[in-house]
């Protein structure tokens, strides 16, 4: 689950014609200007159903496709233990 994650957020960037890795600061990629990266946040959480504190995000030094994945693994695990209770 965790690759498919990865894989749909590369995959918008590559439809938006942004050359990013999976550890790469997204903050200082090219072509990915503030309204892109809110952009980005709006499709993270429409596709994947989850709210992003924004702040916290803004708060940080660096960002990566990476750290994405791993908040929506937390959530998705949060959201697991809620159901099982």
């Amino acid at each position: 689950m965790k690759k498919d994650k990865f894989n749909k957020i590369i995959l918008w960037f590559k439809k938006k014609k942004i050359s990013v890795k999976g550890d790469d600061n997204l903050f200082k990629v090219k072509n990915l200007d503030s309204f892109g990266f809110i952009e980005f946040l709006v499709f993270i959480q429409e596709e994947f159903n989850i709210k992003i504190q924004h702040e916290k995000i803004f708060n940080m030094k660096a960002v990566s496709i990476n750290d994405f994945v791993k908040i929506l693994n937390k959530s998705e695990n949060r959201k697991t233990k809620k159901k099982r209770l």
